[in-house]
């Protein structure tokens, strides 16, 4: 049996398509995990999951029959990977399609508004107008161009974000610890820094690193401390806990930063609710003490083309797998 705990994604008609293919395997849609009674958990062989569910070693043993879990995300934080690669289960995810991964702009968009919205306020223009106001003077913007561009790992999406920056004449600069998206970003005209260097220089900084351990708290009071005067605006697109998140409010509270905002919180997969999610701190500040805050729900690569393009790939190496 195939579980999709989460939505595919997919259009009925691709659903339809793809599913078709796996004649001798029955799939069984869930919304909550108690619609599974003991006999069909026994039966399962392969999972479907977003990043609603933690799937943890205690989540992974109600499946003793387990070979494959599918993922079409490029972060596995979601999951105890060594408790699957232990158990033989298999895990499959955007991490194996870099092609795929690689024309994929979504995040790197949602960085963009980020940047747009926390330094040009047409949000707020736009609000103002609704409420029948037209004034053009009414919140102080500045333009981006010839300000520095700061990107915290020079990947795939760092690459994409400083392409950007580019066309609006801002130069760039980029921390990275890989010699080869070293080599690349210099050949392209940006200029390595280390990180400190980068806080201490840079008008926009945005973070684009992966999700190993390493990176948890990667962003946090030390390097914030390196901020001079120019208060830049600080995007965080990556993972939650890659910024901490304490140390990032101070620096907006004491106006060491200019604007913050974020796409991922390090709490987010307990935001079952609105209480839960009134109770975090960027929501306060933000909503509360109108800070100034952009917060977008891990939209990065919420978008139907990529989701679909994502569900595809990784049911079409289940078949595979299941075929060998």
């Amino acid at each position: 049996m195939i579980l999709f705990l989460e939505s595919s994604g997919l259009s009925q008609q691709e659903e339809d398509g793809i599913l078709s293919r796996f004649k001798d395997v029955a799939v069984k849609k869930v919304e909550q995990l108690e619609e599974l009674n003991q006999q069909d958990r026994q039966r399962v062989v392969a999972i479907f999951t977003r990043l609603h569910y933690n799937l943890d070693a205690a989540f992974l043993s109600e499946f003793p029959s387990l070979r494959f879990l599918l993922t079409p995300t490029t972060g596995l934080n979601h999951i105890d990977v060594d408790f699957a690669i232990s158990h033989g289960i298999k895990v499959v995810s955007l991490r194996d399609f870099p092609e795929l991964t690689r024309s994929f702009s979504s995040t790197a968009e949602v960085c963009w508004w980020h940047i747009l919205e926390l330094n040009r306020r047409c949000g707020e223009f736009q609000n103002s107008v609704g409420s029948g106001v037209w004034n053009r003077y009414l919140f102080d913007t500045n333009s981006l161009r010839n300000k520095k561009m700061g990107i915290v790992g020079f990947g795939r999406l760092g690459e994409k974000v400083a392409a950007i920056a580019s066309a609006f004449s801002m130069p760039v600069f980029f921390s990275e610890i890989n010699p080869e998206r070293i080599t690349l970003g210099n050949s392209l005209g940006y200029t390595h820094s280390s990180l400190t260097a980068l806080f201490g220089s840079c008008h926009v900084i945005s973070i684009h690193v992966d999700d190993r351990k390493e990176n948890s708290d990667l962003i946090n009071e030390k390097v914030l401390n390196h901020i001079k005067d120019q208060a830049p605006i600080l995007i965080n697109t990556s993972r939650g806990f890659i910024l901490n998140e304490k140390d990032a409010l101070a620096s907006l509270q004491m106006k060491k930063l200019s604007g913050l905002g974020v796409d991922v919180i390090s709490n987010e997969s307990h935001f079952t609710n609105g209480k839960q999610i009134q109770e975090n701190a960027f929501w306060r500040a933000k909503f509360m003490n109108k800070m100034p805050i952009t917060i977008t729900p891990h939209i990065g690569g919420a978008t139907l083309d990529s989701m679909s393009a994502s569900t595809l790939v990784v049911l079409d190496r289940l078949q595979t797998l299941l075929d060998v």
